[in-house]
């Protein structure tokens, strides 16, 4: 009997001592995801991220361009309740309405990542960078202005379907609508034409500041 307790001791010990030196990920598996192909996972990957850093916005517009050109799921696996052509149609167009407004205003948020607000004396030592940091900033606020008017466009077209009921499952086609109307009542939130124009004068105005060797008193 010792001798059999012995031997048990032994194999108990062998098989606590090999999973004190394990890893968890010896124990588990996690199997690979299939490749995305559909518009709505692109549309998914989308982060409103707190600290919007230059890489975070740059993979949001990324995967959102994506998104505006690969298929759609499959009906039964959309983002609201579809039973009817008519009813799946408006939802792919308010679904291009919002991946555009979502690329429009990631391009103005870098685009303000390269823009000095005020440019002083003391600035010039860094013209150079100054002027070539708005130069950027100029194109992202041009393609937020591109992408403004699509969604502008694509707005008018989803409010002549507003009679038409599109029950969201997750309260994101409700948002979407949401949005359209603010932007078709004119409400001043909205007012993205004004806001890209005033951007973009500003631009020039600080270049030419630059290049004229003016500076903010």
């Amino acid at each position: 009997m010792k001798i059999k307790y012995f031997f048990v001791s032994i194999f108990l010990a062998g098989c606590f001592g090999s999973l004190s030196y394990s890893n968890l990920e010896d124990y588990t598996s996690v199997p690979l995801r299939r490749k995305i192909v559909y518009a709505e996972e692109f549309y998914a990957l989308f982060r409103e991220n707190m600290h919007r850093g230059t890489e975070n916005l740059n993979a949001n517009i990324y995967w959102l361009q994506y998104a505006l050109k690969s298929p759609f799921l499959p009906p039964v696996q959309a983002l609201a309740k579809i039973e009817t052509p008519k009813q799946w149609d408006k939802y792919k167009k308010l679904f291009y309405f919002q991946v555009n407004y979502l690329i429009m205003e990631t391009y103005l948020r870098l685009g303000e990542r390269y823009e000095k607000n005020n440019i002083y004396f003391f600035n010039y030592e860094f013209a150079k960078e100054i002027k070539e940091g708005l130069q950027i900033a100029k194109i992202y606020y041009q393609r937020a202005n591109h992408y403004w008017k699509e969604t502008l466009n694509l707005s008018k077209i989803c409010w002549d379907l507003k009679d038409m009921e599109l029950l969201s499952l997750d309260g994101q086609t409700d948002k979407w609508e949401d949005r359209v109307y603010r932007i078709t009542a004119g409400n001043i939130e909205m007012n993205y034409s004004k806001e890209i124009d005033k951007r973009l004068k500003e631009i020039d105005y600080k270049i030419n500041m630059i290049d004229k060797g003016e500076y903010k008193k």
